[in-house]
């Protein structure tokens, strides 16, 4: 029995490794559509992406403009149909295993500031349609708070 799960593990393990090609061009459909949609707003900065870097886009990252509350935006791009996303992680000193430990690391205020603002968008959707769907989210999410700043001013 034991010999039996170990093989269905290794079968599942296999078929995901043969099959990785597929997901990174997933992964970088979705990241190349998006990044093409923030190029075009002043409302996110993209991560940077060197031009010889071959990236897979574990996730795709930007930061949101401070005009807008990280919050709202997400409920927003998921209520347009976009897969949540996610948040930056804490800067190394608000860790708590640093935080309660001896070490003392230098203030960070600018780190601290973007971490609040930074998105990591998920790009492991499992098809082009629904890579697509998440590229509509972002068009209708950017044009939504556009239309919102501008009535304010």
């Amino acid at each position: 029995q034991k010999k039996a799960a170990e093989n269905t593990l290794f079968q599942i393990a296999l078929a995901q490794t043969e099959r990785i090609s597929h997901f990174i061009k997933l992964r970088r459909y979705v990241s190349l559509k998006m990044l093409n949609v923030i190029s075009k707003s002043s409302l996110l900065r993209p991560q940077l992406v060197e031009k010889n870097v071959f990236s897979s886009f574990y996730t795709l990252s930007a930061v949101l403009s401070e005009k807008i509350k990280w919050k709202e935006f997400q409920k927003k791009f998921v209520y347009f149909g976009g897969d949540s996303f996610y948040a930056a992680s804490k800067i190394v000193q608000d860790e708590p295993s640093i935080k309660n430990s001896k070490y003392k690391l230098s203030k960070t205020p600018v780190a601290k500031k973007l971490q609040k603002n930074i998105i990591n968008f998920c790009t492991n959707q499992g098809s082009i349609k629904d890579a697509n769907r998440q590229v509509l989210a972002l068009k209708k999410t950017i044009k939504f708070f556009h239309n919102l700043l501008h009535e304010k001013n």
